[in-house]
């Protein structure tokens, strides 16, 4: 999965720029988004638009909210009778209570860095500018019920940040709004870890 952590910008191109979390916008391995122009008619629960890969023109695009910013999106090409295809969980957004309605994005570097503007409900288009990350992400389902209970979605995940090095173990508790405890990268022992609530929080 493509992640970015992204900056946000309102109040003019001299104005500062802040926080914005992370989005995952693309599934496809090393083959990156380039340009992402989606919007959303019933105020964040569902996107349709295009959306662009390296070397590929623009396809169609179409999301439907799974949980807090987290979108199962599908793809189309071939034109608008051809099928739709499969393109997982994107993350978009990264404010609690406030879901984004569209996304305005290029790269100009084959998908290393981002930008554009985006609008969350009840705002105007804000900056944004992304750059990505080695980051690792993963498509989260819950349980609970017993063990013959069903699974939930339970949205997009991003652990560690080594890349090809992946997370193998998290053992952390509470304390406060905060958690704290221990991890794994693969070939390592415990290392501390500590996980501070983030943008939107």
């Amino acid at each position: 999965m493509t992640v970015y952590t992204i900056q946000n910008q309102w109040g003019g191109n001299s104005a500062p720029w802040h926080d914005g979390g992370v989005i995952n916008i693309g599934n496809r391995g090393n083959q990156l988004p380039v340009a992402l122009n989606i919007h959303s008619g019933d105020g964040g629960r569902s996107f349709t638009g295009t959306m662009t890969y390296v070397g590929e023109g623009p396809i169609g695009f179409r999301g439907t909210l799974v949980t807090n910013n987290c979108y199962h999106c599908e793809n189309q090409w071939g034109g608008d009778q051809a099928p739709w295809h499969d393109a997982g969980l994107f993350l978009l957004g990264g404010r609690d209570n406030q879901r984004p309605v569209a996304f305005a994005l290029q790269s100009h570097d084959a998908g290393n860095t981002i930008e554009g503007t985006m609008t969350y409900a009840g705002e105007g288009p804000i900056g944004f500018r992304g750059t990505r990350t080695l980051s690792d992400t993963y498509s989260v389902a819950n349980q609970w019920g017993g063990d013959q209970a069903p699974w939930h979605p339970g949205g997009t995940w991003v652990l560690g940040c080594r890349g090809t090095q992946l997370v193998t173990a998290i053992s952390f508790t509470a304390n406060g709004a905060n958690l704290s405890g221990t991890m794994n990268y693969a070939g390592e022992g415990p290392i501390g870890l500590q996980l501070v609530p983030s943008v939107g929080q």
